[in-house]
C-alpha cells in the first residue's frame, strides 16, 4: 500500500472538552491520505482517556506521565510523511482544509509551506467577531519580513501544512527556551529561505480561551505578554544583526534613514536605528544590545556621529528612555498592557 502523505501532530493537554472536536474534524476531512500522532502531556483532566477511544483511527498515541510543557517536537521525529499538519488539541479544522492544501503544494513545488485564514471561536466555539489578524493577504519574502517587524504575527500555525523536512530544519534552528512566540521565530526565519502561500479563506477555527485547567499562551494576560516581550527582544535583535546586508535593505527599505547606505558600517547604524523602532517599547531593548556590539568598532562611531548625528550622549539618553519600560509593572500598568494587547489584535489587519 502507498504510504499516506501526510502527518498530522496533535498535541494534547488538559483538553478534555475540545480535544474529541480536533481529531474528528481531522477525520472528516475530505482528504483521506494522512496518519495522525497524537500526545499527551500528562494532563489531569481526562484528555488521556478521550485519545484512548481513538487508539483504532489513530496511527501512533503516546501518553506521558511527566508534564514537559510541549510534545510536537517529538510527534515530528514519529512520523515520515511527505507533508506535515499540526493541530492543538482546543482547536479543529474545516472539512476541506488538508484537499486545498495538498493540491496547492502539489502545483507548486517551489512552496514550502501553506497556511490559511481562520475563524477565531470562544470555549464555546462561538466565532469571536471583530478579531482577524491572522486573516493576511500573501506578500513577498521581504514584505513578510517588514509585516512581522511592523505588526507581529499573522500565521496561524494551526493552519500550516508544510513539507516535512523544511519544518525539521525550522525546528532544529528553534530557540528551545521560547514559550510566546516559537512558532513567530520560526516564521521569521522560514519567509528568508522559503516561499510561502496563505489560502485567503477561513479554513480552520483557532480557540482562544482561559478556563481554570487550561490556559493557552494567545490568552491575554499580563505574564504572556511580558514574556512575549522578552522573547520578540532577542529574536529581533538575532535575527536583523545577522540579516544580510541586500536582504535587510529590501526589508526595511521604508525604515531607513538613509536609503542609498552601502558601507558595511552604514547598515550597522541603519540595523540599530531599525532595532529601536520596534512596536513594543521593552522590544527596543534590542538596540541597546546591539549598540554595545556595534560600538566597538571606530568606523561605526565616525559613522553614527558624522553621517547621523548621534554620539555617545544620544545613546545614553536613549538607552534610559528604554530601560525606564523596563521597570517592575504595578497592577495599573498591567492593565494598561492588557488594553494595548487587545487594541493591538484589533489594529493587526488595518
Amino acid at each position: 500500500m502507498a504510504k499516506n502523505r501526510v502527518g498530522v501532530i496533535i498535541p494534547c493537554y488538559n483538553h478534555v472538552n475540545f480535544v474529541e472536536q480536533a481529531i474528528d474534524s481531522v477525520l472528516n476531512q475530505t482528504y483521506q491520505s494522512f496518519d495522525i500522532y497524537a500526545a499527551d502531556d500528562a494532563s489531569s483532566d481526562g484528555t488521556n482517556e478521550k485519545l484512548l477511544k481513538y487508539e483504532d483511527k489513530l496511527k501512533e498515541i503516546h501518553l506521558f506521565d511527566v508534564n514537559y510543557g510541549e510534545r510536537a517536537t517529538y510527534l515530528l521525529s514519529r512520523l515520515d510523511n511527505e507533508y506535515t499538519a499540526l493541530l492543538s488539541s482546543d482547536d479543529f479544522w474545516h472539512e476541506n482544509k488538508l484537499e486545498r492544501q495538498v493540491h496547492y503544494l502539489d502545483e507548486h513545488p517551489d512552496c514550502a509551506a501553506c497556511f490559511t485564514w481562520c475563524n477565531q471561536v470562544d470555549d464555546k466555539g462561538e466565532i469571536i467577531k471583530g478579531v482577524v489578524p491572522f486573516n493576511q493577504k500573501n506578500r513577498n519574502s521581504e514584505e513578510w519580513m517588514l509585516y512581522f517587524y511592523v505588526r507581529g504575527n499573522c500565521l496561524v500555525h494551526p493552519s500550516i501544512l508544510i513539507r516535512t523536512d523544511i519544518y525539521r530544519r525550522l525546528v532544529d534552528k528553534q530557540y528551545q527556551a521560547f514559550r510566546q512566540i516559537p512558532d513567530f521565530q520560526m516564521w521569521v526565519e522560514l519567509v528568508q529561505n522559503d516561499k510561502i502561500h496563505v489560502i485567503e479563506e477561513e479554513l480552520m477555527s483557532f480557540r482562544w480561551h482561559s478556563s481554570s485547567n487550561s490556559t493557552n499562551v494567545s490568552a491575554l494576560t499580563a505574564e504572556n505578554d511580558v514574556r512575549h516581550q522578552n522573547e520578540e527582544c532577542y529574536m529581533w535583535y538575532e535575527t536583523i544583526a545577522n540579516m544580510e546586508n541586500e536582504y535587510f535593505k529590501k526589508a526595511f527599505k521604508d525604515m531607513l534613514i538613509n536609503p542609498f547606505a552601502h558601507e558595511p558600517e552604514e547598515l550597522m547604524c541603519e540595523k540599530f536605528f531599525v532595532l529601536s523602532k520596534a512596536r513594543m517599547e521593552l522590544v527596543r531593548q534590542a538596540a541597546v544590545f546591539y549598540f554595545y556590539d556595534i560600538f566597538k568598532e571606530k568606523k561605526v562611531q565616525d559613522c553614527l556621529l558624522n553621517q547621523y548625528g548621534f554620539g555617545k550622549k544620544d545613546f545614553f539618553q536613549l538607552e534610559m528612555k528604554i530601560g525606564s519600560a523596563k521597570m517592575y509593572l504595578d497592577s495599573e500598568d498591567k492593565k494598561h498592557i492588557m488594553r494595548e494587547m487587545g487594541q493591538c489584535i484589533i489594529n493587526a489587519n488595518r
